[in-house]
């Protein structure tokens, strides 16, 4: 008995089809059992899938119906006909419409779809209707078993479906970059294979393979698309960051707002005991994917929390920071923000830049969150506008090198100088660099400043006479960042060496902003660049990390104290009862004659007032920098004021030279 179903069943030519239905359940059911963004994206593509297994019933359904009933006697075959036709058409027009969804705007979708819908329900009502459309049955082989039709119902879903692959893979074309460079292929490989399988199908009539071609399309898109690792953090079960802006994208495509909560890892933390923080993470992640009302997304060892539209921010708030305290982990190394809506970012990937930027006030707060409000916002968007401004300076050759003169105590002239960064605008305009280097410093473009900077200083010792002008060496400043990029050294040697630059003339003055991770790299490059003669500055002692530290690892002849250090120092004249003002003169006067005991020059940077340099010459100090001599100065009128100011005390020593000697006389 069962060998005669067989036998019957395999007088009917189903094969593909019914390969084609078991492709496509397949994929039905993984994708419904995966984790989902809930996004219309995922919707349109659900559809795709439960259309292309109704049109695959529905052609076995008509194959069988047209082989055993060959001429249509019983009206039933060629209503089974027409609603295998009809799925057809509503699968190839529902595939441009999920295509279209990925490429086109909000408002030029919604003309589409209603534009398709019109359009296709009229075809449809066309092709299903036997007073306004014929569809004849056709013996392929003449055995009964190959039947296939013809007729304007079927030039009609054929028409249908050859103008929307046009369509789709123009579509493809004009917004390539919109739909993404992977979509796009595995977009035109299906509606190529779409085209050949029916060209194919039209020639050789026993060969139904077109529904086939549309669960082999839904099984590419499902593979190159709608897999589960392309949004999921496989470690957490989490969404990623792809899953985050595919989010946020179609919020802001249909004008919808994202409430975040973005959960930052607190700085200069350090992590003690590793396993009980990975369990610590485990059961939060745990807690997240419990939540009904969030979506959360797993970034860079972050949390961004998105709000459902079902609830606000204030109507979980409180429920929210209190749940944050059962897990130690959580409330110890990471800080909540929360942004009313994450659509109004320019870009997705300015959102941790934006919340690197209100960080700054974790410490300003009392609160256990901080809202993210429109001040910080405003200068958010200013930040942004001058790393624009940056980066076309950067274009346009608008990085420009000042230069602040550094009095020599002993020798009483000026004998070196500082290579200080500015920005030109277009109008030629100076930026303030208390406006553009914080952010550069940030963003890391302050690297590319300072190599800039490096070779228009090595351009301008080679290009002036440095005897003649009194000077000893030009500083230029780089930062332990730099010196911990193992290509730092040589970026530096090509360089000076393009520049054919006498490096005696070179000191990098080295900033002390953060800590020595990295000390084989570091120690590499300044090694190498020792080797070639470059002398090293440290810049900014006493206000960064370990100094003492610093002095010990670098080889730095100069130590120079910043403008902040002096101002305290001084500020213990004003205030004898000041225990800190006092402690710090004592530590600052202590370091000093350490330097000295060391053979360290030390330069004291901010004087502004006749009596400090007086009070740091008494003190042993070699250079001061500041006010009182100069403030920074454009190149060329730093060669004027240097020549005339170096060569006006030459010959006021002339002169008391030549009046000692007639004294002696």
């Amino acid at each position: 008995m069962n060998l005669t179903f067989f036998a019957v069943e395999s007088f009917y030519n189903i094969y593909t089809q019914i390969c084609g239905i078991i492709i496509s359940f397949i994929i039905l059911v993984l994708y419904i059992s995966q984790k989902k963004l809930n996004i219309k994206r995922e919707k349109h593509f659900l559809r795709v899938i439960i259309v292309s297994i109704l049109v695959l019933v529905l052609d076995v359904w008509a194959t069988i119906a047209n082989t055993r009933d060959p001429h249509f006697d019983n009206p039933v075959s060629d209503y089974v006909n027409r609603a295998y036709l009809i799925a057809t058409v509503v699968s190839v027009l529902g595939t441009g419409l999920y295509i279209a969804g990925e490429a086109l705007s909000r408002k030029a979708y919604n003309i589409t779809f209603w534009s398709t819908t019109i359009v296709g329900l009229l075809i449809c009502i066309f092709i299903g209707s036997p007073f306004l459309s014929t569809l004849v049955a056709n013996d392929a082989t003449d055995n009964g078993r190959n039947v296939y039709t013809t007729g304007s119902s079927v030039i009609a879903c054929f028409g249908t479906g050859f103008v929307s692959i046009v369509a789709i893979l123009i579509l493809s074309i004009l917004f390539e970059k919109r739909i993404g460079r992977k979509q796009v292929i595995a977009i035109r490989f299906w509606m190529i294979l779409w085209t050949v399988f029916s060209i194919t199908q039209y020639f050789i009539k026993q060969l139904l393979i077109v529904s086939f071609a549309l669960s082999l399309g839904v099984l590419i898109m499902y593979i190159s698309l709608e897999a589960l690792d392309g949004t999921l953090d496989l470690q957490t079960g989490l969404f990623n960051w792809n899953g985050y802006v595919k989010y946020v994208s179609e919020r802001k495509k249909d004008k919808k707002e994202c409430e975040v909560i973005y959960l930052k890892a607190r700085d200069a933390i350090k992590i003690i005991d590793e396993k009980t923080v990975s369990q610590g993470l485990t059961k939060f992640n745990q807690y997240l994917l419990k939540r009904k009302d969030i979506l959360p997304f797993r970034v860079r060892g972050e949390y961004i929390l998105a709000l459902k539209s079902n609830v606000t921010f204030n109507d979980i708030v409180d429920e929210f920071i209190k749940d944050l305290d059962d897990y130690p982990v959580i409330s110890t190394y990471y800080f909540p923000f929360y942004l009313d809506d994450a659509t109004k970012l320019d870009n997705d990937d300015n959102l941790a830049s934006l919340i690197d930027l209100a960080a700054n006030n974790i410490n300003k707060t009392e609160d256990n969150y901080i809202v993210i409000d429109t001040t910080i916002l405003q200068d958010y968007y200013a930040n942004i506008q001058v790393e624009s401004i940056i980066e076309k300076a950067i274009k346009d050759d608008r990085v420009v090198v000042y230069y602040q003169p550094i009095y020599d105590l002993k020798e009483r002239k000026f004998t070196c100088a500082e290579a200080l960064v500015r920005i030109e605008t277009d109008d030629g305009k100076l930026l303030p660099p208390g406006m553009f280097i914080p952010i550069a410093e940030k963003n890391g473009m302050i690297h590319r400043l300072d190599e800039i900077v490096f070779d228009k200083v090595c351009k301008f010792i080679v290009s002036n006479d440095m005897e003649a002008l009194g000077l000893h060496y030009i500083e230029s400043n780089l930062s332990v960042a730099q010196l911990c990029d193992k290509e730092l050294s040589k970026k530096y040697i090509d360089i000076m060496k393009l520049n054919k630059v006498n490096t005696k003339y070179i000191n990098l003055e080295i900033t002390e902003s953060a800590e020595l991770d990295k000390k084989n790299t570091l120690s590499m490059n300044l090694k190498k660049l020792g080797t070639k003669g470059v002398t090293f500055s440290l810049d900014d002692y006493g206000t960064g990390y370990s100094n003492l530290n610093y002095v010990v690892e670098m080889p730095a002849d100069i130590i120079k104290f910043d403008k902040q250090m002096i101002d305290a120092y001084f500020s213990a004249y004003q205030n004898p009862l000041d225990t800190k003002a006092q402690r710090c003169m004592r530590v600052m006067e202590t370091s000093i004659q350490m330097f000295k005991s060391l053979n360290i020059k030390v330069v004291c940077e901010g004087v502004e007032r006749q009596m400090q340099e007086d009070v740091l010459e008494k003190m042993g100090v070699d250079y001061i920098q500041g006010y009182l001599h100069s403030k920074p100065l454009s190149s060329d009128l730093f060669k004027a004021f240097v020549y005339e100011q170096n060569n006006d005390i030459v010959r006021v020593e002339e002169v008391k030279q030549k009046k000692n000697i007639r004294k002696s006389k």
